[in-house]
């Protein structure tokens, strides 16, 4: 019971960290009405009006610079050190950048923040994933893991919310508030979780007892052994791979339809701010879940392709329904609902392709190969992002 109470705080540490990654995305998506119009207390483009030109940069390349080089050396110390003190510390600090960014008022400072956020939030989820294995028997993993990867829907859905809170309290006391909270919740994971043994559930490896015991792998020595074990395994390559293409994607549906709504549909926006929070909510929440369930449950039964299949089923199926969500563009209802399908259909892939990737490696490179699986697929966001920020 104990490894679900801990699954539940890492997934409020998961929300946080979601939550605040795209909370600029709606922030600059916000249009005051009346005397708020304009007014640079709730529209950040007004208290900044480079960031037209920059978005796509503050939020793509800014964030993913220092998320993707950071969290290779972030999945290396995290093979090494105490990972529920390292969650704590760096759920601590990436607060702190969201918090500081309610209170500057310097533009290039916005950058800065940024490029803390994705600093410090580089480190949650090699710690966590790594975490989760040795919480739960690999028969349970892949649920597991989608249970962590719900994170990713409700702080997505909380992340709509943000527009709400900017009409009463204004950005900045959004990203003060934000920050205060993310802080508390790094302090209670801290404080009430426990560091699992490593290795707890996989096979041991003969150690011959007259062999003589060598010093310790430094940082660049684990990440040379991890980067030749992923180079040395074909199942490894072609789901990094794939993940590349799923984040192309998926940065760009993240940071760039709260402003393709606010676009082509202006008089939809309470409508878009609460039907995206249901969407998150329930379809996302719906697909991740059931993609490790799946997985779980055929794999079992002896079809060990099964984790592989729900992820290419998956891609497959949001190649159509997101067609339906950008191409209609003349009947809010039935965009959104497309939007809808397409997380019901489409959302299932990452608990799964991560669960295989742990499940292939060696116990002692997890979190490093974690961090290889994020460096490559957010470094192909962070392309798609700086390129539709520009056109």
């Amino acid at each position: 019971m104990y490894a679900w109470f801990v699954i539940s705080l890492i997934l409020v540490m998961a929300i946080n960290n979601q939550w605040q990654r795209y909370m600029i995305a709606y922030a600059k998506g916000f249009v005051g009405e009346g005397d708020k119009k304009g007014d640079p207390k709730y529209e950040i483009s007004a208290a900044y009006p480079d960031l037209n030109v920059w978005y796509g940069v503050l939020s793509g390349l800014a964030f993913t610079a220092s998320y993707s080089v950071a969290g290779l050396f972030a999945g290396v110390i995290s093979d090494m050190v105490n990972r529920k003190v390292f969650i704590g510390i760096v759920g601590i600090c990436w607060s702190a950048c969201t918090f500081g960014t309610g209170v500057i008022n310097s533009f290039p400072l916005l950058f800065v923040f940024r490029f803390g956020l994705g600093l410090f939030e580089s480190a949650f989820n090699p710690c966590a994933y790594s975490m989760i294995a040795d919480y739960f028997h690999p028969t349970y993993r892949g649920t597991a893991n989608a249970i962590l990867n719900e994170g990713i829907y409700l702080g997505g859905a909380l992340a709509s919310l943000t527009t709400i809170l900017i009409q009463k309290l204004g950005w900045r006391g959004t990203y003060s508030l934000i920050g205060i909270i993310g802080g508390g919740f790094a302090v209670a994971t801290f404080l009430l979780t426990k560091e699992p043994k490593r290795g707890k559930f996989d096979k041991k490896k003969e150690v011959d007892p007259a062999a003589p015991v060598g010093p310790k792998k430094g940082v660049c020595e684990k990440f040379g052994s991890a980067s030749k074990e992923v180079w040395n395994s074909p199942a490894l390559m072609l789901t990094i791979g794939a993940a590349c293409g799923r984040f192309w994607a998926g940065y760009a549906l993240g940071f760039f339809l709260p402003l393709y709504y606010g676009g082509v549909y202006p008089n939809y926006k309470e409508q878009y701010t609460y039907y995206n929070l249901v969407i998150h909510l329930v379809p996302g929440m719906i697909s991740a879940l059931a993609g490790g369930v799946i997985g779980d449950y055929y794999e079992a039964k002896g079809y060990y392709m099964a984790k592989a299949w729900v992820c290419i089923i998956g891609t497959f199926l949001g190649i159509p329904t997101v067609m339906w969500t950008c191409l209609v563009q003349n009947n809010f209802w039935w965009s959104i609902n497309g939007l809808f399908v397409e997380y019901l259909v489409a959302e299932c892939w990452i608990g799964p392709a991560i669960t295989i990737l742990i499940n292939i490696c060696s116990p002692e490179n997890k979190g490093t190969i974690v961090s290889v699986f994020l460096f490559f697929a957010t470094v192909s966001g962070t392309i798609s992002n700086a390129l539709l920020g520009f056109l």
